[in-house]
């Protein structure tokens, strides 16, 4: 099976300015891809830290049924801890998507 080749002439050769251009495009899209990769490591922030908020206070309650009693109240304590990483995971994912917006 003898095959001819497709184009067994040499390509044209590009100029600086078609060169310029798809270097801007490959740039836009790194940025583009850059920017998403942030915004998607903001999310995956926030939501480590709301689920760690949602867990303390279980894990606190299940320590608390051992009887060990500390100086402070642990629920109290843990309910406050908890409310805290939930709050700073919900500010780190709307920073996180304001920044993202503003880019």
């Amino acid at each position: 099976m003898n095959q001819s080749p497709i184009n067994s002439e040499n390509p044209k050769p590009l100029n600086n300015n078609d060169l310029a251009a798809d270097r801007t495009e490959l740039a836009k899209y790194r940025s583009r891809a850059a920017a998403d990769r942030t915004l998607m490591a903001w999310i995956r922030t926030s939501l480590s830290l709301i689920g760690f908020g949602f867990g303390i206070p279980t894990i606190v309650k299940a320590i608390e049924s051992t009887h060990l009693r500390p100086h402070i109240n642990p629920i109290r304590f843990s309910v406050i801890v908890g409310l805290a990483f939930i709050s700073i995971g919900m500010l780190g994912m709307g920073l996180g998507l304001r920044i993202t917006q503003t880019n």
